[in-house]
């Protein structure tokens, strides 16, 4: 659901959150699938308006999610 709502919303505020919840995920559960979300991270990385919000997933990415991928 979050990456349907970052590659389609309109909303800069829907895609901010999107992009938080990722992180959280992360966070409480301990894993993600690393292969299916940064891909579209790296994507909104690019983007100024997103960028703050994806380094603080990524970094809960790796901070939280054992043997993730992402470095």
């Amino acid at each position: 659901m979050c990456l349907d709502t970052i590659n389609t919303s309109a909303d800069e505020d829907v895609i901010g959150l999107a992009i938080t919840c990722i992180g959280h995920i992360a966070r409480i559960y301990k894993k993600i699938d690393t292969a299916l979300v940064t891909p579209v991270l790296e994507r909104k990385r690019q983007d100024i308006r997103f960028s703050g919000r994806v380094e603080d997933a990524l970094d809960d990415i790796t901070i939280f999610v054992k043997n993730n991928s992402y470095h």
